[in-house]
């Protein structure tokens, strides 16, 4: 019986497949060496007139069969054919004369500037080793040039000329001067302190006309000048120097107004430094006044906020409304590409019409058209302003700007620069909001932020509940500062406004030797301008536990953050992370940054 084809010897089957690789190496060493030689040049069968289109044909060579500076023999008749001369060099054999072929490249005429005349005396190898004052100005030595100036890039803003110029002059530092003179006596009396570098006649005590005069002692330091002057009344007072009352200083000081409350943190091991919580609060004897106020409703009406979001958010603006008081002014924007007033003319006073007005403006508002957030922003800095009045503005977003300027470091900063005293209060409508963006624009425009992250059932709550956390202001435009020798630092900055019922909180830092630190309060109640200064005893403070140490990183975080947003820098961010290295805080919303 015949056996099965996988029966055959290994020999019979390896053979073939020996035979035909060897074949395979054989034609492939035949094409290496014939093959690689060959030239597949398509262009080559193309006609000469279509290998290069003259479009792309930059310089043009023609082959000259002879010498340009040739002509053929005979004498060319006309001086005119100069030209046609040099055409017909090639086939020449007697050289040009040099003055036809001068004639023939000839070179236009351009008239140059010609050099100022000179005295003898400006000439350049002179001044070698002449000192500068000694040479003259007026004898320079003459160098022509030619400039060109281009701006390759805008640096100023077109609506810079629209800004007021701010100028800051230069202020005589005196040694041993104190950090901060109060605008009136501390301990209340009438007299006046005599500003520094006042004469010495107006230092000398004051004396009977008829008690004759004694040289007055030396001074042992500059700090010996400030003294109080004993004049009956503050004009008195400021009559040898020419001053009038009112127009050193508009600020008046109201220690017993305001309240302080200090708790300090000293934390175990080599920290070198203290940590402290400090409130402001209205005196409760003599609380200061609500000054009215300058509030308008800002609301987004875009397509990115849903018509039922939308709905819920005008029925909590109309709500709001009524925490206008009888002192206050008011006005109703909504906002897409661009932003809408409801009184043209600026603010409001709180009347019947005009609620009905402005709760018709609402009533209208429609969810559509896209979101330019900081153009909307930068219409209101347009509100007519009263200092006597701090602006404050309710801003209800979902924060997604989706035309203008999109990026929300940039509209952070841009805002923030521009802004000078406008109180932003936002109001997220959901979760999804933009919250670094809503959270920073607060925090950098002197308010703050909530965002509703339940139903939108709870918007209108919402609503009422940050209008009426700054409906009663008592101080606006507040700054708050430390004398320079305790080398403290608190945050958040800017500082926020005072209303009542809510103290301002900050937290701060100083060095752990520090026994007590001066601290001025500033701010604008109404018409009337406050100057406070309270000395703060660490070793008699309240002691607090680690969480104030954790609430100041935090918040001197966000300052930084906040001062980032407004000038983007590389030293800026080493900061931040600085910052977060020693501290442990995160940077917030890094990706953003």
């Amino acid at each position: 019986m015949d056996r099965p084809f996988y029966d055959d010897e290994p020999e019979r089957r390896w053979t073939p497949l020996v035979l035909a690789a060897l074949a395979s190496l054989a034609i492939h060493a035949l094409l290496y060496f014939r093959v690689s030689e060959m030239r597949f040049d398509v262009t080559a069968r193309i006609p000469e007139s279509l290998r290069e289109t003259p479009a792309r044909r930059f310089v043009n060579f023609e082959r000259l069969s002879g010498d340009p500076q040739q002509r053929r023999s005979g004498e060319v008749a006309d001086a005119g054919a100069a030209g046609e001369a040099l055409g017909d060099a090639a086939a020449g054999s007697a050289p040009l004369p040099a003055a036809e072929m001068e004639a023939l490249f000839e070179a236009p005429a351009v008239s140059f500037t010609a050099p100022p005349p000179q005295p003898s005396s400006a000439n350049a190898a002179q001044f070698k080793n002449t000192p500068l004052h000694e040479i003259a100005h007026d004898a320079p030595v003459w160098q022509p040039r030619q400039e060109v100036v281009a701006i390759a890039k805008r640096l100023a803003r077109d609506d810079a000329a629209l800004m007021p110029r701010r100028e800051i002059f230069a202020v005589e530092r005196v040694p041993v001067a104190p950090d901060y003179v109060p605008a009136v006596p501390l301990d209340g009396s009438e007299t006046v302190q005599i500003p520094l570098g006042a004469p010495e006649s107006a230092l000398a005590p004051r004396l009977p006309a008829d008690t004759p005069a004694t040289p007055s002692p030396p001074l042992e330091s500059p700090a010996a000048r400030v003294v109080t002057a004993p004049a009956a009344t503050p004009a008195a007072s400021l009559a040898p120097f020419g001053e009038k009352p009112g127009e050193i200083s508009g600020y008046r000081h109201i220690d017993n107004r305001l309240d302080v409350s200090l708790a300090v943190f000293n934390p175990p091991g080599n920290d070198p430094r203290l940590y402290f919580r400090l409130e402001i609060h209205p005196g409760a004897e003599t609380p200061l006044p609500v000054v009215g106020k300058d509030v308008v409703f800002v609301q987004d009406a875009s397509r990115s906020l849903a018509r039922e979001r939308l709905h819920f958010c005008k029925e909590g603006l109309k709500e709001a409304l009524g925490s206008v008081s009888a002192a206050d002014r008011f006005n109703v924007v909504s906002f897409r590409d661009t932003a809408t007033f409801c009184f043209v003319n600026g603010w409001a006073s709180p009347t019947r019409e005009n609620f009905e007005r402005a709760v018709g403006f609402i009533d209208a508002l429609e969810s559509r058209g896209d979101t330019d957030l900081f153009s909307s922003l930068k219409a209101l800095t347009a509100l007519p302003r009263d200092p006597a009045r701090p602006l404050i503005a309710i801003v209800v977003t979902d924060g997604k700007a989706t035309t203008g300027i999109t990026a929300s470091t940039r509209i952070i900063g841009e805002f923030s620069k521009l802004n000078d005293d406008i109180s932003l209060y936002v109001l997220g409508t959901h979760a999804k909001a933009n919250a670094y963006l809503l959270d920073m624009l607060a925090f950098c425009n002197r308010g703050r932020q909530e965002i509703v992250r339940a139903d939108r059932w709870s918007i209108p709550a919402a609503v009422k509940d940050i209008v009426e956390s700054c409906s009663r202001p008592l101080l606006g435009r507040v700054v708050v500062n430390a004398d320079i020798a305790s080398g403290a630092e608190f945050f958040p900055l800017p500082s926020a406004n005072l209303y009542a019922g809510e103290p301002l909180i900050y937290y701060g830092s100083c060095p752990r030797q520090t026994d007590e630190m001066t601290i001025q309060v500033r701010g604008e109640g109404g018409k009337a301008k406050i100057d406070c200064l309270f000395t703060l005893d660490f070793a008699s403070a309240a002691m607090a536990g680690p969480d104030v140490k954790a609430d100041w990183a935090r918040r001197k975080m966000l300052s930084l953050v906040g001062d980032y947003a407004r000038n983007p820098s590389g030293a800026k961010m080493s900061e931040m992370r600085a910052h977060a290295a020693a501290t442990g805080e995160p940077i917030p919303y890094a990706g953003e940054l």
